[in-house]
C-alpha cells in the first residue's frame, strides 16, 4: 500500500515538475516580426489551450538560438545571419527546434539558405493542409493560398517557410490565421 502511494506521489511531482516547465517556454523573433500580433497569437494559445507562451525579440547582437524550441525568422532576415549563427541554428533544429520562416521572398534565395543550414535533408513543397493533417484548430485551409517550403527530420516537421504571407501581419491575423499560428505551435508542442 506504502510503496503505490510513493508510486502515485511521485508521478504527481513529475507531472508538475514537466507542467511547470512547459509553461516557461519562449519563442524567439528575429528580424521585422510585429511583436503586437504574435501576442495576440500568445493570448489566442493562451485563451484556447491554456499553452503560455511568451515571445521575445532578439537583435542580432544578442542572437542565441540555443535558448528556445521555436524560432521565427520574418521577412529575408535569414539572409542577415552570419556563418556562427547558422552552425548554432543547425545544432538546434537537429536537437528538435522548429524553424519558421515568416513572409520570405524569394524562392532561390531560400534554397540556398536551406542547403546552408541543412545540406543533408531535402527541402519539400507540400501543401499546407498536408503539412498539418492534425487540425486541432479547424483551420480552414481553403483560405490560407500561399506557397511554403518545409524540411523533415525523421519525419518531423523542422523547417517551415512562408512564402509573401506574414502570421504576424495585422491584414491577415483574422481568426484563422490565429488558429494556424496556434496550430504550428501545438503541433510542436504535440510532437507532430
Amino acid at each position: 500500500m506504502i510503496k503505490k502511494l510513493n508510486i502515485t506521489a511521485l508521478l504527481i511531482m513529475l507531472m508538475l515538475v514537466n507542467q511547470l516547465f512547459a509553461q516557461s517556454d519562449k519563442i524567439l523573433l528575429y528580424g521585422n516580426c510585429n511583436i503586437d500580433e504574435a501576442n495576440k497569437l500568445s493570448e489566442y494559445l493562451k485563451t484556447t489551450s491554456n499553452i503560455d507562451l511568451a515571445f521575445e525579440i532578439s537583435d542580432e547582437a544578442n542572437l542565441v538560438f540555443s535558448k528556445y524550441a521555436i524560432i521565427f525568422l520574418c521577412g529575408n532576415s535569414y539572409l542577415k545571419l552570419s556563418e556562427t549563427h547558422i552552425q548554432d541554428l543547425n545544432r538546434q533544429i537537429l536537437n528538435g527546434s522548429l524553424l519558421l520562416i515568416d513572409n520570405y521572398k524569394s524562392d532561390y534565395t531560400l534554397s540556398i539558405f536551406l542547403k546552408k543550414l541543412l545540406a543533408e535533408y531535402p527541402e519539400r513543397n507540400n501543401s499546407i493542409s498536408e503539412v498539418f493533417i492534425n487540425n486541432p484548430y479547424r483551420v480552414n485551409f481553403e483560405q490560407l493560398q500561399f506557397k511554403t517550403k518545409q524540411i523533415y527530420i525523421s519525419e518531423k516537421l523542422r523547417v517551415l517557410a512562408l512564402k509573401e504571407e506574414s502570421i504576424f501581419e495585422s491584414e491577415l491575423n483574422e481568426d484563422n490565421n490565429l488558429r494556424f499560428g496556434s496550430s504550428i505551435i501545438f503541433n510542436y508542442l504535440i510532437g507532430n
